[in-house]
């Protein structure tokens, strides 16, 4: 996960909302009736625009797993109700609680059948959780290990902590199938463990290479780290993963400092 600095909606996209609210058809639908607030929403004529403007948001990613998505294949993309749709209908008309996540592995070949492992909004469904990628302070928190898991630090409030890695390990499935000591056995069906683990490798090998040539030189060192972690930031369309790069990166930084 990374963190999404949201920027606000485009006039289009807000008046419409509006209107929307304002509705009378909108403020006849029941606060418990989830089928037609979903349907209510699905049928925006600005879902498309809506979508674009999280991409754009987002750098490309996925909110949750940070794999690349687009707009191109709707299927495979979804807007979804941080604050879920089944028990806030004041928040389904909200552009602030929109994120676009990918599918999760709904996509994935029928041959896995019940095998498959999901994860983001496909695992997380109406479960309402805390941890949000809108939140820059908590996506200080997020930390990755070599393996590829992701996990939630925060030493001094560990029961908040303990909470969110439930969150990250079994409402959003991130880091696959765990056994009972929290080690991973099963990947998910996005292969986003082997993903995340590329890319610490990847990132490892970059700052091992620099170090190697400039081994007298840790000023030297530090300029090409922090002018990478500057490069990745800058990017309209993130590399799949950059959170983990950049965590990586950062920590060598604040190593060397």
């Amino acid at each position: 996960m990374i963190y999404i600095k949201r920027r606000n909606p485009t006039a289009t996209i807000k008046c419409e909302l509006n209107n929307k609210k304002q509705s009378l058809e909108w403020k006849k639908l029941s606060d418990t009736d989830t089928h037609a607030l979903r349907e209510f929403f699905n049928n925006l004529t600005i879902k498309k625009d809506i979508r674009k403007r999280l991409i754009a948001d987002q750098h490309g990613l996925c909110a949750y797993c940070m794999r690349k998505i687009n707009d191109e294949n709707s299927l495979r993309t979804k807007i979804e109700h941080f604050k879920p749709l089944s028990k806030y209908k004041d928040l389904v008309l909200d552009y602030e609680n929109y994120i676009l996540v990918c599918d999760g592995g709904e996509q994935v070949d029928i041959s896995h059948g019940s095998n498959r492992i999901l994860c983001c909004d496909s695992k997380k469904k109406e479960t309402e959780i805390v941890l949000n990628p809108l939140n820059h302070l908590q996506m200080e928190h997020i930390r990755y290990k070599s393996s590829g898991k992701i996990y939630y630090s925060d030493k001094n409030d560990k029961v908040s902590a303990s909470k969110r890695n439930d969150e990250l390990n079994k409402v959003l499935g991130l880091n696959g199938k765990l056994d009972k000591n929290g080690n991973i056995i099963t990947d998910t069906s996005t292969e986003i463990v082997k993903g995340r683990r590329d890319a610490y490798n990847s990132t490892i090998n970059f700052i091992q290479a620099i170090e190697r040539k400039y081994a007298q030189n840790s000023r030297k060192i530090k300029e090409i780290v922090n002018d990478k972690i500057n490069e990745l930031q800058l990017l309209d369309n993130y590399e799949e993963f950059i959170g983990v790069k950049l965590f990586g990166l950062k920590r060598r930084l604040t190593q060397l400092s």
